[in-house]
């Protein structure tokens, strides 16, 4: 990322040396050299050739927790000592997030190797925690009650994820509405400027109770999947 010499897209971006701006990054050059602008989320895509690589580091650390969950196992450790194992290795990850931030910018959009590892530590942390909550406090209220919708979730995961995906990539690009004055606006926009900021001022609020209410939905799909014992599997 920092010592590859990126050639200028134009004469307003003349790139170079350590240059990470959305149009200058070594991955937005791959992308652009490989797939063009037509195929790809200009200037910056998420998804490209060399973003996916530093996600393979999230793969790895959900590798890593099992590994250790069956060394564990093998060693005849409780719950407690899984426990501190785990939270070591969040450790491990989000500290060496931490240093790489340091030359390297924690960067969702181009999923930067920091941002890649400061996640990895921190959702490690979050499986402590429900980890504690479920299993080592073994609270009925909690066990039986409140982590139902997770296991909806669980039992359904890769159908709900494509369904999700194909559902929103409808209602943003495919189904358009018309004002009386000529104006489109996809569906998704026309709910969210109806439902959500019509009554609510402040954009970040209304956008978090949107996508708190497209949630919402897809657990009430989960849940009708779940109590009719639908499991879809590949």
């Amino acid at each position: 990322m920092h010592g590859f010499n990126v050639s200028a897209f134009d004469a307003t971006n003349p790139c170079g040396k350590g240059v990470l701006t959305p149009q200058c990054n070594f991955g937005a050059n791959l992308d652009q050299s490989v797939f063009g602008p037509k195929y790809m989320m200009w200037p910056n895509d998420p998804e490209g050739i060399f973003t996916t690589l530093s996600s393979f580091v999230n793969t790895f650390a959900g590798l890593c927790f099992s590994l250790v969950m069956r060394y564990n196992t093998q060693k005849k450790g409780d719950n407690k000592s899984l426990v501190k194992y785990w939270v070591g290795l969040s450790g491990t990850f989000a500290a060496v997030g931490g240093l790489l931030a340091i030359f390297d910018p924690v960067c969702k959009k181009r999923w930067s190797a920091s941002f890649a590892f400061l996640t990895s530590g921190y959702t490690g942390f979050l499986l402590c925690l429900c980890f504690f909550l479920v299993d080592i406090l073994d609270k009925p209220l909690i066990k039986e009650k409140l982590s139902q919708p997770f296991l909806w979730l669980g039992m359904n995961p890769l159908f709900i994820f494509v369904a999700m995906i194909f559902a929103d990539n409808l209602l943003m690009n495919n189904i358009t509405y018309v004002y009386p004055d000529g104006h489109r606006s996809s569906l998704w926009g026309l709910l969210y400027k109806r439902l959500f900021t019509s009554w609510i001022s402040n954009e970040y609020v209304a956008s978090a109770l949107f996508s708190f209410v497209n949630l919402l939905v897809w657990l009430a799909v989960a849940w009708s999947l779940y109590r009719r014992k639908i499991f879809i599997k590949l």
